[in-house]
């Protein structure tokens, strides 16, 4: 099971992929086949079932990788609040994932 350190290591790592998409998706037209593909849809699968406020988090801080300030400044909260839902966010992915593994 990941650890809440992990699981923020692996969101790092989905910000960058899209924040280089379109690098990636020459890869894939070469038939290389990245694992953070992988990590993308396992992460995107675990936030179904979250609540509209972190999946609006995770989508704007993860996936159209902005910055815990930016997105402070589009959702119209202080940067306190939102490294406060980010926290929320990683202890939901971690509680989810330790659901499914049993």
């Amino acid at each position: 099971m990941k650890t809440i350190q992990e699981i923020r290591a692996d969101l790092r790592d989905i910000r960058y992929y899209f924040s280089r998409k379109e690098s990636f998706e020459k890869l894939s037209g070469l038939n290389i086949r990245c694992e953070i593909e992988e990590k993308i849809k396992r992460y995107n699968n675990l936030m179904t079932t979250a609540n509209p406020n972190l999946i609006d988090l995770y989508v704007n801080l993860y996936l159209k990788e902005n910055t815990q300030e930016g997105v402070s400044y589009d959702m119209g909260y202080s940067q306190t609040y939102i490294y406060k839902i980010n926290r929320k966010l990683l202890e939901f992915l971690y509680e989810k994932q330790k659901e499914i593994e049993k």
